[in-house]
């Protein structure tokens, strides 16, 4: 029997011990946050608090942190209008933004999604101010989604490629474990089963790019 419905799950917001973190891990994951999904919940509250000035987020749809950042704006952008979506446009030509405007910029899980992954890349250093950072997120070992607009995977190599950025961060969602976890959750017997398993292997084991459903990583343009 296959039931599996995704929840985006809830952002990270404070200090977690081990084992309330781990307790979180293993609700979410029975809940449908997959493993990836996990990972940038953590990281991505972690980054903004980082961040002094105005946010770009590319494929940003909701307005959590907008509301809630306060030492700028937060403006999502992305190809179709929604309700907190800021600019409309592709993120491959967003003629409408101007050299160096951003303090930081946010891009999960939307490289994929795009014809040409390197004009993307080449707007965002455009955008981006001198001494800004890039929070980037892109699936490695992830089945299809979002189909047809679904091109690319990369893998942790892909964020050293611009010898323009400094990679400050980088951190794989998962291992071996990780990864059988992850195509678990998809099967509801399995994944309260093997699935739970695997996952409990995972949180005890370190991270491993080969295997990872998720990379994300902290680029930061030089002054």
């Amino acid at each position: 029997m296959t039931l599996f419905i995704y929840n985006s799950g809830d952002y990270i917001l404070e200090k977690e011990s081990f084992f309330i973190e781990k307790f979180r891990r293993f609700r979410e994951y029975l809940g449908g946050v997959t493993v990836a999904r996990s990972h940038i919940n953590r990281i991505k509250p972690e980054f903004i608090s980082t961040v002094d000035g105005d946010i770009l987020e590319i494929g940003g749809t909701d307005d959590f942190f907008k509301k809630r950042y306060q030492r700028g704006d937060v403006l999502n952008l992305d190809v179709q209008a929604g309700p907190h979506i800021d600019l409309v446009e592709n993120a491959e030509h967003m003629t409408s933004i101007e050299n160096e405007r951003f303090s930081a910029i946010i891009c999960v899980s939307v490289l994929e999604h795009t014809h040409h992954p390197s004009r993307v890349m080449e707007e965002m250093y455009r955008v981006l101010q001198p001494g800004g950072k890039i929070l980037l997120s892109t699936p490695w070992l992830f089945e299809a989604h979002m189909e047809p607009q679904d091109y690319w995977r990369f893998s942790n190599h892909f964020f050293t490629l611009d010898q323009r950025l400094e990679t400050e961060f980088i951190e794989s969602s998962n291992g071996y474990s990780g990864l059988l976890a992850h195509f678990c959750q998809h099967q509801i017997l399995l994944r309260c089963t093997l699935g739970l398993v695997f996952l409990a292997c995972d949180l005890l084991m370190r991270p491993k790019f080969k295997w990872a459903t998720q990379i994300t990583c902290v680029l930061k343009r030089g002054h």
